[in-house]
């Protein structure tokens, strides 16, 4: 059988489509040009002042690690070269920012028009329109972000690889998810659910593929600078190593939480470009953070199997709603365990979250809500360690720990899709 999972016959587009993309569309313009002209006036944030720079580095020949530190993997580049190139020969900053919003706004678009093809081709717990419909409430609840941040490009490409894990094509799906790899780093917490969603079939073959097209894709993407800068190419590793818990990571709202009960001293610092908490006990986390994460997606890779292969064998098929499930399950839980929880980690779920039952979807969409309020509403309140904002950081960590723990021990599905 060429498909991997069960499939239904893929329709034509339907009319009620484009209202809901041209939405999507229209309000990511809306609030992206008034936000837009907001930079212009001086209120530029630092994370679109560096893309910028990146991109005028790249068109004057400056190789990335060699010749600038660059903090991201090499494949990022892509998503700031693009916009970049859109406006030559203008070096003009609010000509970049026009093309970063135009991107912004078709790799939204293409993410709904995907969103739609996998759940009219597979049986998911939402109709292709009701998925399509929560699709434009998480965008609108991101819209202050969406366009200003990098993010939602690998976000495609994980859902490319989705589909393609979907659609029975594990070289395929290994080099999608191998170039979001070598774009933002997250997407290697998908490796455990796609891995385990092939050999759930004893497939090695294709197995095999998919590790091939993976580890090929970032292989290409690094093969450049291994050869011409190898002794900076790990510089991001070190960098990101270095760092210490960012002011939304699950961690440092724990840690501020202790504060505000008076049981422990913390602070807020800056540096490595972000707000980090400054707690001298928190220290010992942070160095066995590595160890505790491996243990962790030691023991979720172990869970994938089990409870994809014993899916398979019940149902002759891996269903798709529990690949779903457990992908947005490893992205919940990457998140859980980082150092850093910036806002825009959430988009990492967009082509996931309405491929879940409504209760998880809702779930995701209020974790998208609390983190509008945290940043930017409460940030600054945040930054004093006003009790209410403190309160509200922790009561969006714990949904995410709650909202990873129901994915996690939701019962299998009963038939096969």
């Amino acid at each position: 059988m060429r498909r991997l999972l069960g499939a239904r016959r893929f329709s034509a587009p339907r009319a009620w489509w484009a209202p809901l993309l041209a939405l999507q569309a229209a309000l990511l313009v809306l609030v992206g040009v008034p936000t837009l002209y907001l930079r212009l006036l001086g209120g530029r944030q630092p994370d679109v002042v560096h893309y910028y720079a990146i991109a005028n580095a790249l068109i004057r020949g400056e190789v990335p690690y060699r010749d600038f530190m660059l903090e991201y993997p090499p494949f990022a580049v892509v998503a700031f070269l693009l916009p970049r190139l859109a406006v030559l020969p203008t070096a003009a900053f609010g000509a970049f920012l026009w093309a970063l919003l135009l991107q912004c706004v078709a790799m939204s678009t293409g993410l709904g028009v995907l969103l739609v093809r996998v759940t009219e081709r597979w049986s998911f717990p939402l109709s292709p329109r009701r998925a399509l419909q929560l699709y434009v409430v998480l965008v609108t609840l991101g819209l202050h972000l969406l366009p200003w941040r990098y993010d939602l490009f690998p976000a495609l490409l994980t859902a490319f690889a989705f589909q393609a894990l979907l659609a029975g094509e594990p070289a395929g799906s290994g080099v999608w998810l191998g170039l979001g790899i070598a774009t933002k780093l997250y997407p290697g917490a998908l490796l455990p659910v796609f891995a385990c969603s092939l050999l759930a079939r004893k497939k090695t073959g294709d197995l095999a593929r998919f590790l091939a097209g993976c580890l090929g894709a970032v292989a290409a993407c690094l093969l450049f600078f291994a050869v011409e800068c190898p002794a900076s190419l790990l510089d991001p590793v070190h960098y990101h190593q270095a760092r210490g818990f960012e002011v939304e990571s699950v961690a440092a709202g724990f840690a501020l939480l202790i504060r505000a009960a008076g049981l422990r001293p913390a602070g807020v610092v800056f540096n490595f470009g972000a707000l980090h908490v400054d707690a001298a006990w928190l220290e010992p986390w942070r160095r066995a953070l590595p160890l505790i994460a491996a243990g962790a997606f030691a023991a979720f890779t172990l869970h994938c199997h089990r409870v994809l292969r014993r899916g398979f064998l019940k149902n002759g098929a891996v269903s798709p709603r529990l690949a779903a499930r457990l992908t947005a399950a490893a992205i919940l839980l990457f998140i859980a365990l980082n150092k850093v929880f910036s806002p825009q980690y959430v988009f990492w779920l967009l082509p996931f979250a309405p491929l879940l039952r409504p209760r998880a979807a809702a779930a995701v969409a209020l974790i998208f809500l609390t983190t509008a309020l945290v940043f930017p509403l409460a940030f600054s309140a945040l930054l004093r360690m006003e009790l209410w904002a403190v309160a509200l950081l922790n009561a969006r960590n714990l949904l995410v720990l709650a909202t990873l723990g129901s994915l996690l021990v939701e019962p299998d599905e009963a038939s096969a899709d």
